[in-house]
């Protein structure tokens, strides 16, 4: 990210300023204007979430956290790649919305069981969140949950040892758990590790052990590699199960983000990037396996995680300005530094038709940066009319009455 700003600030004083690269994605001459916000309660347990899953229906979000402050040393989306400074207190925990949000929140930290970790320390070091619900057998019973974690583990070497990660990248890999809605404890069912799965970001499961996921980078490490891939876009969008392995399903993408499967078409994807200022819609061949694009949808600026409301409205988590959101992911401050953030409505007949009738996107929120600095995940509780919002260095996780 910081190094696509120094690419665009360049352009920019050559005078490149109406180019679309660097206009719609920079954020270049575009004004913040508030909306929906400041009149949001903070979640001061919730630090570092850069992702969080919702179940509508029992108002339980799952977040993967972490020490914010830890993120400026080691986040390889962001090639934050200092191993041996990384957080060992990430975890997973549930926040009940329907708790006292005000004054006394419920939050629960969730136990692993059968996860080995890194040699045998049973850490993780967590990104993205994503579930797949299996229906309970009878209504007295709560459902089983499949969670889907992308797990930045540093490499080693062949004794166990860090090494120099600035070179090599993180060695990441896909963990899947199983729990009851509800729980505290979640049962460790499978890590996938794969050459494929190099730089992941988020996963979209298929179904109980199949999952979509996007490689945000191609590149693990490198000092110019958002420059390089936003400019000549070489990441892509995999899949994995236990019959086929892993493959690349569609190829290239510049920053392709946080992958939602929509809730109101079974085989439906939608995919945001932070490289580029649209959306691509895709329909999934369960047969073949194959990703096909359906569309783009022009949605104005780049995205970060995109969610579904109950409705079936897309949410996406926006960045309104590159330059602000680098300076303060450089900093790791998000104290005394602030950078814009917007929610993103794309509207459930709009995705349903795939723009047939055109694209009728609202910008749901924006702000300065106040509620959740660095917004990279946002969702809708349509019945309650509350705005959820996270983000990676923030301190807090923010709901917001809209």
């Amino acid at each position: 990210m910081a190094t696509i700003a120094v690419l665009f600030a360049a352009l920019a004083g050559l005078g490149y300023v109406a180019v679309p690269l660097v206009r719609d994605v920079a954020g270049i001459g575009r004004a913040i204007t508030p909306t929906r916000n400041g009149n949001c309660v903070k979640i001061q347990s919730l630090s570092g979430c850069e992702d969080f899953w919702m179940h509508h229906e029992s108002g339980l979000l799952y977040a993967a956290c972490s020490a914010a402050e830890g993120k400026k040393h080691w986040f390889p989306g962001m090639a934050n790649l200092h191993a041996d400074q990384r957080t060992l207190n990430d975890a997973v925990y549930i926040l009940d919305t329907n708790s006292d949000l005000k004054t006394n929140p419920k939050v629960t930290k969730v136990k692993t069981e059968g996860f080995s970790g890194l040699n045998g320390d049973g850490t993780f070091n967590l990104h993205g969140i994503n579930v797949h619900v299996i229906p309970a057998v009878s209504t007295d019973e709560n459902p089983t949950l499949r969670i889907f974690l992308n797990n930045h583990r540093p490499t080693l070497d062949v004794q166990g040892n860090l090494i120099d990660n600035t070179k090599t990248g993180a060695n990441s890999t896909i963990e899947i758990f199983e729990t009851t809605l509800g729980s505290d404890s979640m049962t460790h069912v499978r890590t996938w590790a794969d050459p494929l799965i190099h730089t992941p970001n988020r996963v979209a499961p298929v179904d109980a052990d199949g999952f979509l996921y996007t490689n945000d980078h191609q590149r693990k490490s490198g000092k110019h590699r958002d420059t390089i891939e936003t400019l000549h876009p070489v990441a892509n969008v995999g899949y994995c199960d236990p019959a086929v392995g892993c493959k690349i399903v569609y190829s290239p993408s510049a920053l392709p983000n946080g992958l939602v499967r929509l809730s109101q078409h079974a085989n439906r994807y939608l995919v945001p990037y932070s490289g580029r200022p649209h959306q691509t819609l895709f329909d999934f061949d369960p047969a073949s396996k194959a990703l096909n694009k359906v569309v783009d949808i022009p949605v104005g600026m780049p995205s970060d995680n995109v969610n579904m409301a109950s409705n079936g409205d897309a949410f996406a988590a926006s960045f309104p300005k590159v330059f602000d959101t680098a300076a303060v992911l450089a900093a790791g401050d998000p104290y005394n530094r602030k950078a814009p953030g917007t929610v993103i409505r794309i509207p459930a007949a709009d995705l349903a038709s795939a723009g047939a009738d055109g694209w009728h996107i609202e910008k749901f929120y924006e702000a300065d940066g106040s509620d959740v600095n660095v917004i990279t995940n946002a969702n809708l509780d349509v019945a309650r009319n509350l705005l959820y919002l996270s983000g990676p260095i923030s301190p807090h996780l923010s709901v917001c009455s809209v």
